[in-house]
């Protein structure tokens, strides 16, 4: 379909309606990114999350770590165990809100599969250093020094290594998220940069081909317009447009059709009425040669 055969109301509506959609596809890409940017940006916040209270529960582990071996390798000391026995108990605690808060925040299967792992290690661990108080309770030092080599510190070291795995996991975990945000942005970028430019190479060449549609027209009306001016009828105007500019086209056309019969009727009528007067003149000479023999012929 001919872009001509549109009316210019229709052609420049067209092209507004072209740079309306262009701006609300710019608007709708942007929208989606920061909507998509934002959900990297609470993902990583709910990792960031993770991850601290990973690291919290680690730090909490080693500390109530070295308070039980202290408290065990003291030989179960009075002052020390009196001292040291309530800091664990709170300082376990913490862990257990820790591990109730991780166990519902983590949610991929690796993620799980370390958490469980670490409970597993933690309720080793726990279990080892109960006997070692125990031990120590029953007076039986021989044997809460065996526990602690035996058990407790191999617990203590395997609980440790498990924490430290599922830190890892949640730092690279972050990392990860963090680096597929940015490339999320840069994407988001790239788009928005290759639409601005699409859209402006589409109004440039929508630009020129309307303003061509309109002006090419424009100048063969003032080419006729002019022609007619210098008293020249003789070239006809061809145009199967359909739009205004078209119609007013063949309405030149037609002008100068109708200026070219009347020129010619008038040419046809001044021939006439010249081919007439000579006629008459010729009459009017041959009646004075009529005239002047006869008056000679009576003279005579």
């Amino acid at each position: 379909m001919k872009l001509n055969n549109f009316k210019i109301s229709t052609r420049l509506s067209l092209s507004f309606a072209a740079v309306l959609m262009l701006m609300v596809a710019l608007t709708v890409t942007a929208f989606l990114r920061m909507a998509t940017a934002e959900g990297d940006l609470n993902e990583n916040i709910d990792i960031a999350a993770r991850s601290k209270l990973a690291d919290g529960w680690l730090a909490r582990t080693q500390l109530n770590a070295t308070r039980a071996v202290a408290m065990a390798k003291s030989h179960g000391d009075t002052e020390l165990v009196a001292y040291f026995d309530p800091m664990v108990k709170e300082t376990s605690a913490e862990i257990s809100d820790i591990q109730k808060t991780l166990e519902v925040a983590i949610t991929s299967e690796r993620g799980k599969a370390l958490f469980t792992e670490v409970s597993e290690k933690r309720k080793i661990y726990l279990e080892a250093r109960t006997q070692v108080a125990d031990l120590l309770k029953a007076g039986d030092s021989a044997g809460a020094d065996a526990q602690l080599l035996n058990t407790m510190l191999p617990a203590i070291e395997a609980y440790l290594i498990s924490m430290k795995g599922l830190q890892q996991y949640q730092a690279e975990l972050a990392e990860k998220h963090i680096l597929a945000a940015k490339n999320d942005i840069a994407a988001g970028e790239r788009l928005l940069l290759i639409l601005l430019a699409a859209g402006i190479a589409i109004g440039i060449v929508m630009a020129y081909v309307i303003t061509r549609s309109i002006t090419q027209p424009v100048h063969s009306a003032l080419e006729v317009a002019r022609g007619i001016a210098n008293n020249d009828l003789s070239k006809p105007i061809n145009s199967d447009r359909k739009d205004e500019l078209g119609e007013l086209l063949r309405a030149l056309d037609q002008m100068r059709s109708s200026l070219h019969r009347l020129v010619s009727q008038v040419r046809g009528s001044t021939e006439s009425i010249s081919t007439a007067s000579a006629e008459i003149a010729i009459g009017n000479q041959d009646l004075s040669q009529r005239t002047e023999q006869t008056a000679s012929n009576l003279q005579q």
